[in-house]
């Protein structure tokens, strides 16, 4: 139902309808007559000044190029635009191809297909789970794949692989990370000083010290070599021993061994030790930390002045050293010097009055040496790594910007990108 009203202000207005079946007549204004000159200047004004510019843009809705691939494969994850030869091109992401390897195809707007793009010797790296292009001139892609393993023995760790595209003419560029670490486990040497100044019972007494620190030490990724040095320097037990032999025979080879005697050649003994004692020959393990703890009770009489050259050697091992003082020898800052010289920093020095105080450090040190990354006795592989290739980071080196916009995650449909 449909109720007419009428409005008359000096003239018989248009009528006006009402369509809601229950709604009362109404009046409807009409306008001020005092207004409406305004409203006719204002009207002719908008029209003699013409639209203002438009930012918009719009997009072709009914006619889209539309790009198909394999949807198992993620065909689309990932689209970015790329200029070459004088050609605008698609180039779309299928980060599942070849088993996870990732593929890349560059589509043709005018030829309406898709071309793979030839990729170098690829690991399963996902390749295309991250895409970007030079903002700038559209010239350059580059293309990161989050999933390139390493292995540090039973866990892997992954990092990125990144190609960087700058036509179609050349081979990509290729972007690994580089300085990668695998660090599992500890070796420790153990360099003791068997010098005739040492008292047959402080002879005991150390040897006693060495086998509780071998106890408290002792772990599955823990492997430990003793070294004795004097005028000569011999192995007690090496790090192959050691595995060999297990801790209860090792320990009884410790005890065994006798009291040589002679003069105290530390410097020699520390380029034995970098040299022999950490040699791969002798179980010396190239992806554990290696730790080294000399013991002595005095300053070195070596002939030569050997520390600068052993402690390079130990520095280019990247060997972390520890240095126990025993006795009164240590007292005067000569001699303090020495230790803070085998050490590889002054707070790996210790000092004790007698080889009976001995054990008073010994769980200090303990803990000192567990405090350092990947050296626990437990401890999991640990691979340290300066960080995985991805866009953003890659970008940031080749001075790009910031990249073009595209879609960021996942699309509804996979295979298909219009």
């Amino acid at each position: 139902m449909a109720v007419k009203g009428a409005v008359k202000e000096g003239k018989e207005m248009s009528e006006k309808y009402v369509t809601h079946p229950h709604a009362a007549p109404r009046e409807v204004m009409a306008p001020d007559p005092e207004l409406r000159p305004l409203l006719v200047a204002l009207l002719t004004l908008n029209l003699l000044r013409g639209l203002a510019p438009s930012q918009a843009f719009s997009i072709e809705t009914h006619n889209a190029t539309v790009f198909e691939g394999d949807a198992d494969v993620q065909f689309g994850y990932r689209v970015v635009q790329m200029r070459s030869n004088d050609s605008s091109w698609l180039v779309v992401s299928a980060p599942l191809a070849g088993n996870g390897t990732g593929a890349l195809y560059r589509c043709s707007y005018h030829a309406e297909t898709c071309q793979p793009i030839p990729l170098p010797d690829t690991p399963l790296v996902s390749l295309g789970l991250a895409l970007a292009s030079d903002e700038i001139s559209g010239s350059r892609v580059i293309a990161c794949g989050p999933r390139l393993q390493q292995r540090c023995e039973e866990n892997v760790y992954l990092q990125g692989l990144c190609y960087v595209w700058g036509g179609w003419e050349s081979p990509p560029r290729v972007l690994r990370p580089a300085g990668q670490e695998c660090i599992s486990g500890v070796d420790v040497a153990i360099l003791y000083d068997d010098s005739l100044s040492i008292q047959p019972n402080d002879f005991t007494l150390m040897k006693q010290f060495i086998g509780k620190l071998l106890r408290a030490l002792a772990g599955p990724r823990v492997q430990i070599a003793v070294v004795q040095f004097s005028s000569h320097i011999n192995h007690v037990f090496t790090f192959a021993d050691y595995v060999a032999k297990g801790l209860e025979a090792v320990e009884q080879d410790l005890m065994a061994f006798p009291h040589l005697k002679g003069n105290t050649h530390t410097p020699s003994a520390i380029l034995f030790t970098v040299k022999q004692t950490f040699a791969p020959e002798h179980g010396a393990r190239s992806h554990a930390k290696k730790l080294l703890i000399v013991l002595t009770d005095g300053q070195s009489t070596d002939t030569g002045n050997f520390f600068p050259q052993a402690i390079q050697a130990a520095n280019n091992m990247g060997l972390v050293r520890y240095a126990i003082g025993v006795g009164k020898a240590f007292s005067t800052s000569e001699a303090r010097q020495e230790l803070l010289t085998i050490a590889s920093r002054a707070e790996n020095v210790f000092q004790v009055g007698s080889f009976s105080a001995l054990s008073t450090i010994q769980e200090q040190l303990r803990e000192k040496i567990f405090a350092i990354e990947g050296a626990g006795p437990t401890d999991p592989p640990l691979a340290r790594m300066p960080g995985s290739d991805s866009p953003s980071r890659c970008l940031g080196v080749l001075g790009w910007g910031t990249p073009l916009p595209g879609r960021l995650g996942p699309i509804p449909h996979p295979g298909v990108w219009e």
